[in-house]
């Protein structure tokens, strides 16, 4: 399988895998961590090891299947324990393969297994791991799942939000949290991270924006609560009750110019 590297700075490559999937792997003098491993087709843990020779951890910023899809590859990876359940589940080489959809050509051959339950290790809030010369954070952000996180390289000051926060956020899903307690993990977030980042990156190469996107969905989510923004709903995407909080383009961003949007559920707003 086709994996595309860029190198984003000295502790930080940027590894695109199919699916149009974004993973990382940054690393220090001393370790390594890889930060996501895309849906789970071949070549994922090979590719890593001829980018660097250090030992390294897996972790995952959530459970879903274009970020937990490849556990299957490694003796150990570690995740929120609330996406645990959700991680085994999207695992499994059929949801995978219906994430691909048919037209992709791919099949089971194409896929590592899925991993056995001992795999799973638990990620705790506030772990970090000294690399040698750059030092990893887990901070939580949970709402479009519940165990969701970002990790803050502290010395290169950028943070990786997963799916947690972009410019397409998705909390329109069975198990998102509502609408209202995500507003509150973005507030909770802000206070714990403010200033302590420069740069903002993201899972998926249609999401885009800088920190100002923070701010934005915060006040975004304040919008939609107190019904000021009633969005349009979106038959067309994942999830029994979908809205779009504002109109997007075939790029997924909003036309107004602004950064943050949401699919949200109005059955679950808190």
């Amino acid at each position: 399988m086709d994996f595309i590297n860029t190198v984003l700075t000295d502790h930080l490559i940027r590894i695109e895998v199919p699916g149009n999937v974004f993973v990382y792997l940054a690393h220090g003098e001393n370790r390594a961590v890889l930060i996501d491993t895309g849906l789970g087709t071949h070549g994922l843990k090979e590719h890593i090891q001829s980018l660097t020779a250090l030992p390294y951890t897996v972790v995952l910023t959530h459970g879903h299947v274009d970020h937990a899809g490849g556990a299957g590859e490694f003796p150990e990876v570690y995740l929120n324990a609330k996406d645990i359940p959700i991680a085994k589940d999207h695992t499994r080489k059929t949801v995978r393969l219906g994430y691909f959809g048919p037209e992709s050509g791919f099949s089971e051959e194409n896929l590592v297994d899925s991993p056995e339950d001992d795999v799973w290790k638990v990620l705790e809030d506030g772990t970090q791991f000294d690399l040698g010369g750059e030092t990893l954070e887990i901070i939580p952000l949970p709402g479009h799942t519940p165990g969701s996180v970002a990790v803050l390289l502290q010395n290169d000051r950028i943070m990786i939000t997963g799916d947690a926060l972009n410019s397409a956020a998705y909390l329109q899903l069975d198990h998102s949290l509502p609408l209202k307690q995500y507003r509150d993990s973005l507030i909770a977030f802000k206070e714990r991270t403010d200033g302590t980042y420069d740069t903002l990156l993201y899972s998926h190469p249609h999401n885009k924006g800088g920190r100002e996107i923070l701010t934005q969905m915060i006040s975004l989510c304040e919008e939609i609560l107190t019904g000021r923004t009633v969005g349009k709903r979106r038959p067309d995407v994942i999830g029994p009750n979908t809205y779009e909080a504002y109109p997007s383009g075939e790029d997924q961003m909003r036309l107004d110019g602004m950064l943050a949007n949401l699919m949200y559920n109005p059955d679950n707003l808190g």
